[in-house]
């Protein structure tokens, strides 16, 4: 008991010993592979025998390898301390458990929807309460409406596979286990039947899910009729009170049309002919530049080829479109660096889900508005590809970063420019960039310590003063941007989400639908307005973030594209205003978050009133 808690409190202060130590734990000496002849994730998750048995070996080699000092402080990633809290409920030793996954959640916040399962389950298990359906009750309760909501709906029969929750894997439900546990474990496509401790803590992450999932999910049912009395009545005091906070035109009155842009491509198929933007300077499907603007075809937009980040190519709206060479070679790679995204058809579902839900919620109730798609194909883990390439040369590594930051503000900077010369009013931009300070961190690209520090604080400021420059360019364009789900106070820590402040760009937060900041929205003086992030979509998802039930929206990424909304709205009263002036009608007619202070929600109908009085 003493060991194991010494090993998990190591990770709250700094290593105390110096000597050799690795930047992964499988690389540290005697990191042991686990052999299998499963032919399956789901059959090993299974075998209860071998789970157990490897995992105490998992647990120990972990616990000794903290304990001696052997990684590098990068090496403890969150999802380490995650995988130590489920190796030990595995083993039950749930009160080390509980305390591993406490220090998880503190060094990477977690959306309360994503902790709700282990709170009710440690609540149980360590003795705070003695039943699951009393410990639900509570949870619930303690979370709020969205989260009460969203938690019944885990247990529906009909609901369709969603990998993002652990209540998928319930044994019970043999046919859903058996899809999420091989969609999110395909390391058994190997011809070598042996797992590192890495791999091998996906398994402990689906075995472990499991035992919560099974120990809980049958106890939702005794709580269920007193969760769906709130719910209820919490449904129709929001709605009542958004409603009242709308604008709604007049017969009569007059709308101009408006060309809206979303940073992200989504699938048109779901969308009227006369909601889409067609550029009228291009002949569809003539394979000819008709404009001479360098792009062939771009009837609905563009996007940047995926492995030829200077290539501009017409934007694909549909998944069917999808069908470049190029594009299934970079998700094949995703695939095999990271295999928890799970299959390229779950990949590419997402890639248009997460758009397709934003230009739902800027569409909404106005009938004027044109939309278009740009995409400079964005994507996580960009790092690991580079450092692959990566050779003793400091120089020539640092080259390999900077080409990176190069190419993302070249192609921000394109797609601004179009957007000016096509006069698009209203851009919403979900994902500024993965690149982060943090990220360009990285073991290689520095000399000394000096130089390490310096480097990736020139490529972020160089990103950042590259991205300010494109939006510079179309000053009458308000660019509107989700300020990211980290519960991060930005004016401490910026990220590229957020620390752009310019006259035309708008950072916006999220509220859950009691109207107060949500828990996840990072907030900050550096987020103007934060708007409702949760709302009942026509189009079903197959993934969101934080979402569990598939027709609501969630997090930033849908409040940004509500103000967008808004934003339109005043753009078709009045198509004179200027992009500052409408993000500063947008502040000023806002009401003050009582709970909280500096945050501003926004109020559609007061702020239309400042521009029709």
């Amino acid at each position: 008991m003493k060991q194991k808690l010494f090993s998990i409190l190591l990770f709250t202060c700094p290593f105390l010993s110096q000597g050799q130590k690795y930047s992964s734990i499988n690389m540290v000496p005697g990191s042991p592979v686990f052999t299998f002849n499963h032919t399956s994730a789901s059959d090993m998750v299974k075998d209860t025998a071998f789970i157990r048995k490897n995992t105490k070996i998992y647990l120990d080699f972990f616990n000794d390898a903290i304990r001696q000092n052997k990684l590098e402080d990068a090496a403890i990633t969150p999802l380490l301390l995650r995988s130590l809290a489920q190796a030990n409920v595995i083993l039950g030793n749930f009160t080390e458990a509980e305390k591993a996954y406490t220090i998880y959640t503190k060094k990477q916040p977690v959306a309360p929807f994503l902790n709700l399962p282990y709170a009710i389950f440690f609540s149980v298990t360590t003795g705070k309460e003695n039943s699951y359906s009393k410990a639900i009750l509570k949870e619930t309760g303690t979370w709020g409406y969205d989260i009460k909501k969203n938690y019944k709906f885990l247990y529906r029969k009909d609901l369709p596979y969603n990998p993002n929750s652990i209540f998928i894997f319930k044994s019970s439900d043999t046919l859903s286990f058996r899809k999420a546990v091989d969609m999110r474990i395909p390391f058994f496509t190997k011809s070598e039947k042996k797992l590192t401790m890495t791999e091998f803590s996906e398994i402990v992450r689906a075995y472990s899910n499991n035992i919560i999932a099974d120990a809980t999910a049958d106890n939702l049912y005794a709580a269920a009729p007193e969760v769906e009395k709130q719910v209820q009545a919490e449904i129709e005091k929001w709605r009542s009170v958004w409603e009242e906070m709308l604008y709604k035109p007049q017969k009569n009155e007059k709308l101009f049309p408006v060309i809206a842009c979303n940073f992200q491509r989504f699938d048109k198929s779901v969308f009227s002919n006369n909601q889409l933007w067609k550029n009228p300077n291009e002949i569809e499907n003539n394979k000819i530049d008709d404009d001479k603007n360098g792009i062939t075809d771009d009837i609905f937009g563009f996007q940047f080829n995926i492995l030829d980040r200077h290539k501009k190519e017409p934007i694909a709206l549909h998944k069917t479109e999808l069908d470049s060479i190029s594009i299934y070679k970079y998700l094949q790679e995703n695939f095999r660096h990271h295999p928890e995204d799970g299959s390229i058809e779950y990949l590419i579902n997402t890639w248009f889900d997460h758009g397709t839900m934003a230009v739902e919620l800027m569409l909404k109730n106005n009938p004027t508005v044109k939309i278009m798609g740009l995409e400079h194909n964005q994507y996580d883990g960009i790092y690991e590809y580079i450092q692959e390439q990566f050779t003793n040369d400091v120089l020539h590594n640092q080259h390999l970063v900077d080409s990176i930051i190069t190419a993302f503000t070249y192609s921000i900077s394109e797609m601004t420019t179009y957007c000016k010369t096509q006069n698009v009013r209203v851009v919403e931009i979900n994902v500024t960039t993965g690149l982060s300070e943090q990220d360009m961190f990285m073991k290689g690209c520095g000399n000394d310590s000096l130089e390490a520090m310096a480097f990736p604080r020139k490529c972020y400021k160089k990103f950042i003063d590259g991205a300010t420059n494109a939006y510079k360019k179309s000053p009458n364009t308000l660019f509107v941007c989700g300020a990211a789900n980290d519960n991060q106070n930005v004016d401490i820590n910026p990220s590229p989400y957020n620390a752009i402040h310019l006259p035309n760009v708008l950072i916006v937060g999220a509220l859950d639908k009691d109207l107060h900041k949500a828990s996840y929205s990072n907030y900050g003086k550096g987020v103007d307005v934060f708007a409702p992030a949760h709302f009942e979509l026509k189009n079903k998802l197959t993934l969101l973030i934080y979402m569990a039930y598939p027709y609501q929206s969630s997090g930033t990424s849908a409040a940004a594209p509500v103000v967008a909304n808004l934003a339109i709205q005043l753009f078709s009263l009045n198509p004179n205003l200027t992009a500052s002036k409408v993000k500063e009608l947008i502040i000023k007619g806002s009401d003050k978050e009582i709970y909280e202070k500096g945050i501003n929600i926004i109020n559609p109908k007061r702020v239309v009133s400042l521009v029709i009085k």
